[in-house]
């Protein structure tokens, strides 16, 4: 497999914004997640944020950010937040998973992020880390 083909296997966090709400999952072919989400869905769907997460800490990190933003939690993976303000609580946890990955050479392993557990507002960070 050469490292096109792995670029586009790799799982990605993403969020997707409808309306008000982001929802917060993890897939390897977010396009395709998309697509099946807007099928169930009324408004239009749209992949808000989408980042690569270290091998084998996929599950880890939405886990965290879940918990993270339990408080506005609408469903299973909904969140009454913006995609900036899901972005700013999960920063921390993604930054932990990057540097944990750098320590352990990409192994698998416990992660942990500080960060803000309300709505923050950051309106620096939209578009920075798409």
């Amino acid at each position: 497999m050469n490292h096109l083909d792995k670029a586009e296997h790799q799982t990605d966090l993403y969020f997707v914004a409808c309306g008000e709400f982001t929802k917060v999952g993890i897939a390897a072919d977010k396009s395709r997640r998309v697509q099946g989400l807007q099928l169930g869905c009324p408004c239009p769907l749209r992949l808000a944020y989408r980042r690569a997460i270290p091998g084998g800490l996929e599950r880890q990190v939405e886990k965290l950010v879940h918990e993270r933003l339990k408080p506005f939690a609408i469903g299973r993976e909904w969140f009454s937040v913006t995609p900036e303000e899901a972005l700013a609580a999960a920063l921390p946890i993604i930054q932990a998973a990057a540097n944990h990955a750098r320590r352990r050479g990409r192994g698998s392993g416990t992660i942990t992020g500080r960060g803000p557990t309300t709505k923050t507002k950051v309106f620096e960070i939209q578009g920075q880390y798409r």
